[in-house]
């Protein structure tokens, strides 16, 4: 018995040694709650705890009273030295892991975590979510192999600026909105600047792993953005320490095996792939969606490094609030198919019509480069029509081009992106305007491109595609103009002149050109300059008469700078250039003879400006339209108003009408119609007569008496009334008789058809004369001696004496209507002169 006692205090002893090995590998601090602010370390290896298996766990939590509770608190747990198994192809963790715990799944070990394993090289980061965090160490064996150093920290939420921004309390869903309790998917909603924090988990610190989250992200506006504001991006870029061993993987949509970010172009996986992004680096470029919403997956492998730190990305829409001016007017068409079938293309084709622009108010439509993400081969197009009298101009308020910056396929060659524009409906190469290219193309920016007939075609092409939106990005303005053209012959190569031919067409509106780009001059281009020549023949249009109803001068600087300009000389028009300083010492061009110059009507009743008459003294009458090119844009461009408008009439046939000034000297007649010989002769005929008293006439001593006496019958079958205005006759355009003296607000005498009511307001037509060989005429009254009463008998005669005191221009015009020319006998002239 006693020789076994010395074997039994071995066994003691050795039983002891035992228990100090196994107190020595756990630790006083092993599987315990500390505090915020410990260190936490590896136990020193001892031939006790050499080769056995570790399994120890940490619980940090806040140091107790450390902060008011209202203040949220997160872990920080700085990784000095780690070195803890090893990661085998490059997804599974042997020999030992390290497990991480955030929040409440830390109290019950739920949660499922993945693993962390492998070396660091240089201190790591994990910054919890919530307040606690437990840490839990596992080795198969443990040796000189397994060491770790943790330093841990709390800090208030608003301190990590990194994470929540500044002023977190003013945000509190700028991290999203988690959408369950225990999952990292977030919902982000009506994503401003700086109001959506799209992170991994626990950024900026080391993500967690085997976790997959979704975020739900949108806008107000199209088109969604997302963006970094430093561009780090850190999503499997290493699978270990060592930069030999395993290289930084560059940031791209190549193969991702194990972490990614995947983003779709809309609110579900169903949606649109745009890429699937992993690597290191700083992200190059922004992720731009075609609509409202994008959709994030994020995706880390259930084991890996204890490395890689994941992203952050801001979101807005681009540019501002442009989406829904970018549809206002836009049809969407079916884009050209790209030539890569692995994805659908978004929508990128639009169609652009002048009744959509018109419906909406607006003068000019806006329409965009492509502004978001887009395919290589791919085609946008924008078909932009008018009415079949309209033309279609485009131009650029802003253009950039530059080389692709968020390529999707890197650019060989020139040209891997471009946009021509076609003077036409479609793609012809044959009606190319202009084709701008991304690497050797300047842009060009305020410069008109103009159809030639109803449509435009732009076409925007790209080899390599884009993440974000075109290498030539513009934004483009149309409109449309009328460039129909008024009545006449347009002249070849110039701006505006027209020719006028009776036997074209006897009458019709004349009227400034409708297409208002003509006046879209700059302050070194030459003024604008409209010649209408009116052609007329001795035989059937001896005579033209322009009926100005409007002229819409609007130079208020220097009177008259804009004007119209007569000359009753057949191929003879003179047109003066602008001389600002002698139209403001003088009021006026020039005194030419034979020359007048309109810059508005001068008859006025109330504020209405009335019509006035043109009246040539020869078969011919040459008129121009001159703009300053100084007030051209600012005072006519894209004015709804014309500048003048009015009609033109190629009157008194002379051999129906006989001579347009009979001789006065001695007593006359004139029968009207006198015979014909064009049986078809197209209504209605008006003849105009000039009865010129001379000048030598005298007046008689004593009473004045009339130099002139004329006699005026008419034929019960015109069906003719006498009224004082115009506006009193039943069809204006009927048959009608009229006595006028060149500038008188009332005629003389009026014969017009039977009115059927009367209208106060006169709308009348006075003649002007200003020139001897021009009837253009300053305002004079001339009050006629009869009284105006209707007539109601079958015909109608009466006689006008014409004094020479009250005819300053020595004039008076008779101006016959007919629209029945069939009749034997319409009206009788005839006069008397009371001092030959």
């Amino acid at each position: 018995m006693e020789l076994h006692q010395p074997l039994f205090f071995l066994i003691e002893v050795l039983f002891c040694l035992i228990a100090l090995a196994r107190a020595d590998i756990n630790r006083t601090g092993c599987n315990r709650t500390v505090e915020a602010g410990d260190v936490l370390a590896n136990p020193l290896l001892t031939g006790f705890n050499k080769g056995r298996p570790y399994n120890c766990w940490f619980l940090v939590k806040p140091r107790a009273n450390s902060a008011p509770k209202d203040v949220a608190l997160v872990i920080v747990l700085k990784f000095q030295r780690f070195q803890w198994g090893q990661l085998v192809n490059a997804t599974t963790c042997i020999g030992g892991n390290l497990q991480i715990y955030d929040g409440p799944t830390a109290l019950h070990d739920s949660g499922n975590p993945g693993f962390y394993c492998g070396e660091i090289e240089r201190s790591r980061l994990f910054i919890s979510e919530n307040n606690m965090v437990k840490l839990h160490f596992f080795a198969e064996s443990y040796d000189d192999r397994y060491q770790f150093a943790v330093y841990t920290r709390q800090e208030q939420q608003q301190q990590l600026v990194e994470r929540y921004g500044h002023h977190p309390p003013l945000y509190p869903h700028r991290r999203g909105q988690p959408m369950t309790s225990l999952s990292c998917d977030r919902e982000f909603t009506d994503c401003r600047l700086q109001t959506c924090f799209v992170q991994s988990p626990n950024f900026p610190g080391v993500y967690p792993r085997n976790r997959r989250c979704l975020y739900h992200v949108s806008t107000r506006q199209p088109f969604i953005k997302l963006f970094t504001e430093d561009g780090e991006f850190n999503v499997d870029g290493q699978r270990c320490d060592n930069y030999i061993m395993c290289p930084l993987r560059p940031i791209g949509e190549e193969t991702c095996p194990h972490d990614f970010i995947r983003v779709y172009d809309g609110n579900s996986e169903s949606a649109v792939v745009i890429g699937t992004f992993c690597g290191i680096g700083r992200f190059p470029f922004s992720i731009v969606g075609t609509g409202t919403d994008l959709l994030l997956e994020f995706v880390s492998s259930a084991a890996g490094p204890l490395l890689n730190t994941g992203f952050h990305f801001n979101v807005d829409s681009w540019p501002g609030n442009v989406g829904s001016v970018f549809n206002q007017h836009m049809v969407h068409q079916p884009a050209e198919k790209s030539s890569n079938d692995s994805k659908s293309n978004p929508v990128c084709s639009y169609i652009l019509t002048s009744a959509s622009l018109e419906s909406s108010g607006d003068s000019e439509g806006l329409f965009l480069s492509p502004m978001h993400w887009y395919l290589p081969n791919t085609v946008c197009t924008y078909l932009i029509t008018g009415k079949p009298e309209q033309i279609v101009r485009v131009y650029f308020p802003t253009f950039r081009i530059s080389k692709p910056d968020a390529p999707i396929r890197q650019p060989t060659g020139d040209c891997s992106e471009s946009l021509t524009i076609y003077d036409g409906s479609e793609a012809n190469p044959a009606r190319i305007i202009k084709t701008f290219c991304d690497t050797f193309s300047k842009p060009l920016e305020r410069k008109d491109f103009l159809s030639t007939g109803n449509a435009l075609f732009l076409r925007f092409h790209s080899r390599v595609g884009s993440y974000s939106g075109s290498s030539i990005n513009f934004w483009a303005h149309y409109d449309f103009f009328n460039n129909s053209q008024p009545e006449g012959i347009k002249t070849a190569d110039t701006d505006c002149d027209v020719i006028y031919d009776p036997t074209t067409r006897t009458s019709g509106q004349w009227i400034s050109p409708y297409n208002t780009l003509l006046y879209k001059r700059s302050a070194d281009s030459a003024d604008l300059k409209c010649r209408y020549n009116f052609q007329g023949n001795r035989r059937s249009s001896s005579r033209v008469m322009l009926t100005l109803y409007s002229v819409n001068m609007k130079s208020v600087t220097h009177p008259c700078a804009d004007r119209l300009i007569f000359r009753d000389f057949k191929n003879d028009l003179t047109i003066l250039d602008v001389n600002a300083n002698r139209l403001k010492a003088t009021g006026n061009y020039t005194s030419t003879r034979g020359k007048g110059y309109l810059c508005q009507l001068q008859f006025q009743m109330g504020n209405v400006s009335l019509p006035a008459r043109v009246l040539s003294s020869t078969p011919n009458l040459l008129a121009a339209l001159h703009i300053d090119a100084l007030r051209s844009t600012s005072l006519y461009f894209k004015s709804s108003s014309p500048v003048f408008n009015g009609r033109y009439d190629f009157i008194h046939p002379l051999y129906i009408c006989g001579s347009p000034r009979p001789n006065v000297t001695v007593d006359g007649v004139i029968n009207l119609p006198q015979y014909f010989e064009d049986e078809d002769k197209v209504s209605p005929l008006i003849c105009a007569w000039d009865f010129v008293i001379q000048r030598e006439s005298k007046r008689i001593a004593g009473n004045e008496t009339a130099a002139l006496t004329l006699n005026i019958e008419v034929s019960g079958l015109l069906n003719l009334t006498r009224v004082q205005k115009i506006s009193q006759c039943g069809d204006p355009n009927g048959n009608s008789v009229e006595v006028t003296v060149p500038g008188n607000e009332t005629p003389l005498l009026l014969l017009c058809t039977k009115p059927e009511r009367h209208n106060d307001f006169y709308k009348g037509i006075r003649l002007r004369e200003g020139f001897d060989d021009l009837d253009i005429m300053k305002e004079t009254h001339y009050q006629p001696d009869v009284n105006y009463d209707y007539i109601k008998s079958p015909g109608f005669s009466t006689s006008l004496s014409l004094f020479p005191t009250k005819l300053p221009h020595h004039k008076a015009v008779v101006i016959v209507k007919l629209n029945n020319l069939k009749t034997s006998y319409g009206v009788r002239i005839s006069w008397s002169n009371a001092l030959h």
